[in-house]
């Protein structure tokens, strides 16, 4: 089932059930003699858990078109030529890697003053 139309179902229900505890439980006529404070808990009371499913929902369907992406990118992949030998000499011109420009930067970094270890 999607999320969207479940979320909104979801919901109606939810709102559908807060009107009618507020007419059976409190009345819509002592609505309006609570005090501010009263009525921000109630409205609180109302919304947040319609912002933790929507959030939850949101959460799922992130996580499924995720996982849509990850198949897409896998596909593509799988499908890529492997390298010719023309990459072989490119690749070897490439920039250091991150181990060595790291082990470069910790070997330069033992000769500054106030270093008694090396990184």
């Amino acid at each position: 089932m999607a999320l969207g139309p479940l979320g909104l179902l979801l919901t109606l229900l939810w709102l559908a059930f807060a009107f009618w505890y507020v007419t059976e439980a409190v009345g819509l006529d002592n609505l309006m003699l609570l005090l501010p404070q009263e009525i921000a808990l109630f409205v609180i009371g109302v919304v947040l858990p319609l912002g933790v499913l929507w959030f939850i929902l949101a959460f799922f369907r992130f996580g499924r078109s995720l996982g849509r992406i990850e198949s897409g990118v896998s596909d593509s992949t799988a499908r890529a030529p492997a390298p010719s030998a023309q990459a072989a000499p490119a690749a070897q011109a490439a920039p250091p890697s991150a181990a060595t420009t790291a082990a470069t930067t910790a070997a330069a970094a033992a000769g500054w003053p106030g270093r008694d270890e090396p990184a």
